[in-house]
């Protein structure tokens, strides 16, 4: 991930109608859901709501390690990571992992 990545908004994000490539995004983490894949590893999908909008943050086993101690309901947190469009055409973000922290 581009470390001079600038943060953007949900609702710039739409507006711009960019369904991939790289995005950061700042927001109150307003759900958790961990879930459990078949290798019994655990990942979760956040909801962050950054005041224009809620988008969901997929957050794969790899990454959630690094993650989970960063993130709870009701929280600030950043992140970096792949934009992806699913199968109702919600935009989503694949993190990375966390954005890097302002100078």
């Amino acid at each position: 991930m581009n470390g001079d990545l600038a943060t953007e908004t949900v609702a710039g994000l739409i507006a711009s109608g960019r369904i991939f490539g790289e995005a950061q995004i700042h927001g109150l983490v307003a759900a958790v859901d961990v879930r459990v894949n078949r290798a019994t590893r655990e990942w979760a999908v956040l909801t962050v709501d950054d005041g224009t909008g809620r988008i969901d943050v997929h957050v794969f086993p790899k990454t959630w390690p690094t993650l989970k101690p960063l993130v709870a309901q009701g929280k600030t947190a950043a992140f970096t990571g792949r934009l992806n469009q699913d199968k109702t055409g919600e935009l989503q973000l694949f993190a990375a992992g966390p954005a890097p922290a302002a100078p």
